[in-house]
């Protein structure tokens, strides 16, 4: 029979710093450049109407 683990929030936590560590940059500009973009696609209706 399998076991089931269960780890804590603060193991997580620190799983996930881990796999991140030095790749901040990576993740930021993963989530900014999207939102950029969409903000100035969104942003298009706006600029036409002037």
């Amino acid at each position: 029979m399998s076991e089931i683990f269960i780890k804590s929030n603060s193991e997580l936590r620190a799983a996930a710093r881990n796999q991140l560590k030095g790749k901040w940059l990576i993740a930021v500009l993963l989530c900014l450049v999207p939102s950029i973009i969409g903000g100035i696609f969104g942003f298009i209706p706006y600029v036409a109407q002037l």
